[in-house]
């Protein structure tokens, strides 16, 4: 289990019994997520670049995304359980993907604005929901992203597994779900 906040994030890895603390960032996290053997990756206001801890967070390293654009910062990111894809988004419209656990990144441009991605537990299947309401998905690792044709979707989650997915129209209330693939 891992928590953010004020610059600092703290660590279990024994089932919240007890935690640790470690400082990267002097400011909130934006987006942190786990692998299940400890690997930790953050995106943070102050980041130029995201993070990856090895260990738990007991040491921390920046990852082979190079520094944005002044103006832009990095808004999402999920990995597969095994920690070695990494999937980020920018607000710039880029996602950029790794298959080497963070050591390089390949980039696909064309979304829009503060992307927020989600991946299924093998990051076959990643969704991703853009502030315009457009929803995009793969289930071929980010290779091809084909578009749903729902345009007042913005917040999105998918299952583990990759079967179900589901999405929501903050504005109405909504929410939407899909079983068996993201593209239906």
């Amino acid at each position: 289990m891992v928590t953010a906040g004020n610059g600092n994030i703290q660590v279990s890895s024994n089932s919240c019994t007890s935690w640790t603390q470690t400082t990267i960032i002097s400011s909130t996290a934006k987006g942190i997520v786990v692998s299940d053997g400890g690997v930790i990756y953050v995106i943070g206001n102050d980041l130029n670049q995201p993070y990856k801890s090895p260990d738990f967070g007991s040491s921390w390293s920046a990852i082979g995304l190079s520094y944005l654009t002044t103006g832009y910062s990095y808004v999402s990111i999920c990995c597969s359980t095994d920690g070695n894809t990494v999937f980020s988004a920018d607000t710039g419209g880029n996602i950029y993907k790794s298959i080497n656990a963070g050591g390089s990144f390949s980039t696909t441009t064309g979304f829009y604005g503060q992307t927020k991605l989600c991946c299924s537990y093998s990051a076959s299947n990643v969704i991703v929901a853009m502030p315009v309401g457009a929803l995009q998905y793969s289930t071929d690792t980010g290779t091809t992203w084909p578009s749903s044709n729902t345009s007042t979707l913005k917040v999105a989650g998918i299952s583990g597994d990759g079967t179900f997915a589901i999405a929501s129209n903050p504005s109405s209330y909504a929410i939407y779900t899909s079983s068996y693939s993201p593209a239906t």
